[in-house]
């Protein structure tokens, strides 16, 4: 009948029906129509509200029946709005919903229609209108309706965008046909319901008739006897009565438009107030740099509001819930004169407790009109208990001395807005209305807000970090430099440990040769004296003189022999403790590995006399030379050999050397301590093994074993840095490879390969 404030009366008093017996789905339904109805009006923040509560009541009630009008009715809002994107997005959720549900094709038909329409005016996209106008009659067909007029319209629409002439125009005829059809049927609908009122008044009339024939016929006497006089006055009283009605009836007419376009002038005006203050609202919003600016935002929410000319209120409230210890405030009011966010601490009491607990379960929008004594108990809890004990007391008299207290509470996903006034007057529909329409713009303040915190945090959290980082990277120099000097007197450490060991291998050689020069010297001489003691003789012995220079010559022979050992000795020792150059040479490997083997076993023997150790070698005599830098593979094999005797020594030591040790392929006898040095040749590589039959090592021994600094002898035997210098000088100087084989209390075997061509 077109009236609708009719209409939203009745919702509202089914939504405070609903809100009473908690009929939690018949509100979501309500508030689907209302947002449907503001939406018709054009009004579409508070429609989109209305919608967003359906939405999530048929959630959360699991009453899904509904949700694809919803989501419908969601996609045309925004796409009122604009906003394309979302309106698309809700308009798939509808047929999601409406396809879940077998009885739900004609939402989904609807929700087609609705694609249709936006592809076809909208995006003038001809493949997607054309594919949902024939998802729509496919549907329409399905449900058996004769209603198809606006799915062949939609379809001539989508040919036409395509260039299908002919396929618009066979749509277009059967649209015609079938509003024609339509028209028909409601025709004949009607005639048949008119024909049935028309029979059913018949009836009435007859016997009203029947009654009226009874009670004419006492009166009919005397009606008849005045008939003459009143048809004389009458005819008076009509002629004049037909020109007064005239004039009444056009001056009531132009009354009534002036009266509708004051109305439509006065709701253009009010709405043209209202949405020029929520865009100022929006713009302040939008040009927050720091979310301590939200208290301008909260006030400038105030002083628009003012500004609208049907709206009165004393102040408003903003609150964000923290926890059960209390909540954020922030507080526009002349009454109240604080310009910050302030901690308000929980304390129970009934009325606040009512307004702002549990308030994800309520509903978006209620009304609380508090009396004398329920105002003066909430405030009196407020100026005892929170900073509102600071307020001036002339002002708290003004609270206290107020009639009533109206509050008007919007409730958002994260926030409260509360707006009052101190005269108890209840806030009117339409104040309540546009109260609502400012919270949901206000909404995008507190998500302004929220991402400025956000921000904030994370540069305050760069910055601690950033000092953090600076304090840990002065630490770290410092403790760099402290290890470089460390690591450079550990390492000076172990190449003096290294040279020390060549030297008393080199020393322990070169004895020998020694040895033998000064003993055949003086065997030398002593035949020497025995030839001139036999040359002064009357008779010389000319056999024994030949037997004596027979002997010096052989002497003679053995000392050249032993200098020239001894020269040898001596030119290697030169050679191996020059600092190496880098240099690569062509090296044979088997007498490289001899060499360095017996200066080690040299060494070893020279510090343990009382120790002997079976060394054994099996060299592949066809090995070929290779480019090699000779002093730093010479030092590698010293060092694993060394440490090879130490195993063997501590194994030796402990005796507790198992007899398995054909595990790394060592075929000896129990406790009788081996090493061997082996070389052989792949196709491009030359190995060189060096196996031990001492303690072994674990696997976690294993795994750090070339790590630098890392050893398993006493304090003051090793510097850990061996194993890793041998590991540097294989790997990286000579590109190749250097593994470690080992079982506990079995033994141990280093496998250097060194690449033929480099």
């Amino acid at each position: 009948m077109g009236k609708t404030d009719q209409l939203i009366f009745h919702y509202n008093e089914t939504i405070k029906i609903s809100e009473t017996i908690g009929d939690t789905v018949k509100l979501g339904l309500v508030k689907m129509s209302l947002g449907r109805l503001y939406f018709n009006q054009g009004k579409l923040d508070l429609a989109l509200a209305l919608e967003q509560y359906a939405e999530r009541m048929f959630i959360e009630t699991n009453h899904r029946i509904n949700l694809g009008t919803v989501y419908r009715y969601l996609g045309e809002i925004f796409l009122a709005q604009h906003k394309n994107a979302l309106a698309v997005q809700y308009f798939h959720k509808g047929n999601e919903e409406a396809m879940k549900q077998n009885n739900q094709k004609t939402v989904l038909g609807r929700n087609y229609y609705s694609l249709t329409k936006f592809y076809l005016r909208t995006e003038k996209n001809r493949d997607s209108s054309l594919y949902y106008a024939l998802k729509m009659l496919d549907v329409l067909k399905s449900m058996g309706s004769e209603d198809l007029a606006d799915a062949y319209s939609n379809l001539s629409e989508s040919y036409a965008l395509n260039n299908k002439q002919d396929s618009a125009f066979k749509y277009k005829k059967l649209a015609f046909s079938s509003l024609d059809s339509i028209s028909k049927f409601k025709i004949e609908s009607l005639t048949k319901a008119q024909t049935l009122a028309f029979d059913d008044q018949l009836k009435l009339k007859a016997l009203e008739k029947e009654k009226a024939d009874k009670e004419n016929l006492y009166k009919l006497y005397i009606l008849v006897s005045g008939l003459g006089i009143m048809f004389l006055i009458g005819f008076l009283l009509y002629r004049n009565n037909r020109q007064k009605q005239k004039a009444n009836t056009k001056l009531q007419t132009t009354l009534t438009d002036l009266k509708t376009a004051q109305t439509e002038l006065e709701g253009k005006n009010r709405e043209a107030e209202i949405e020029v203050a929520i865009e100022r609202v929006r713009s302040k919003a939008m040009a927050m740099h720091k979310s301590s600016e939200l208290i301008t935002v909260v006030k400038t929410l105030r002083d628009e509001m003012a500004s609208i000319s049907f709206i009165k209120f004393s102040g408003l409230a903003f609150i964000t819930q923290v926890d059960d210890s209390g909540y954020n405030l922030w507080l526009a009011s002349k009454i109240f004169p604080y310009d910050s966010e302030h901690f308000v601490p929980y304390i129970p009491h009934k009325l606040i407790d009512g307004i702002l607990k549990d308030w994800s379960t309520r509903p978006c929008f209620i009304i609380e009109n508090l009396t004398f004594e329920e105002k003066n108990s909430l405030m009196r809890h407020y100026f005892e208990n929170t900073i509102q004990k600071n307020i001036p007391e002339e002002r708290k008299k003004y609270i206290l001395d107020s009639k009533g207290m109206a509050l008007s509470i919007s409730y958002q996903n994260n926030f409260v807005l509360q707006i009052w006034n101190w005269d108890g007057v209840p806030f009117s529909d339409e104040e309540n209305a546009s109260i609502l329409r400012f919270a949901v713009v206000f909404e995008q303040s507190y998500i302004r807000f929220l991402e400025l915190q956000k921000a904030e945090a994370l540069a305050e959290q760069a910055r601690l970090d950033l000092i953090q980082i600076q304090t840990e990277k002065s630490r770290a120099e410092e403790a760099l430099k402290i290890l470089k000097s460390t690591q450079a007197q550990l390492i000076q450490s172990e190449k003096l440990a290294s040279l020390g060991e060549l030297t008393a291998g080199i020393a322990h050689e070169i004895q020998n040769p020694l040895n033998f020069v000064n003993n055949f010297s003086k065997f030398s001489i002593g035949i020497a004296q025995e030839l001139n003691t036999e040359l002064n003789q009357p008779e010389v012995d000319k056999k024994y003189v030949g037997e004596l220079l027979k002997d010096l010559t052989s002497n003679q022979e053995k000392i050249s022999f032993h200098g020239d050992r001894a020269a040898s000795i001596v030119t290697g020792m030169l050679e191996h403790s020059r600092t190496s150059t880098g240099a690569k040479g062509s090296t044979d490997i088997n007498k490289l590995c001899d060499e360095y083997f017996r200066l080690a076993s040299n060494s070893w023997r020279a510090k343990n006399k009382d120790f002997n150790i079976e060394m054994i070698t099996h060299f592949d005599e066809s090995l070929p030379k290779i480019e090699i830098v000779p002093q730093d593979i010479g030092r590698v094999i010293v060092n694993l050999i060394n440490n090879a005797f130490y195993a063997v020594n501590e194994g030796y030591k402990n005796s507790n050397l198992i007899g398995a040790s054909h595990i790394i392929g060592l075929t000896t006898e129990i406790n009788k301590p081996i090493v061997t040095v082996e070389t052989s040749q792949t196709a491009s590589h030359i190995q060189i093994r060096i196996k031990d039959n001492g303690t072994g090592m674990t696997d976690a021994v294993k795994e750090k074993v070339f790590q630098p600094f890392f050893t398993t002898k006493p304090t003051g035997s090793g510097t850990g840095l061996g194993l890793s210098l041998a590991y540097d000088i294989i790997t990286k100087g000579h590109g190749g490879t250097l593994k470690v084989e080992s079982v506990e209390g079995v033994g141990s075997e280093f496998v250097i390969f060194l690449p033929i061509k480099n």
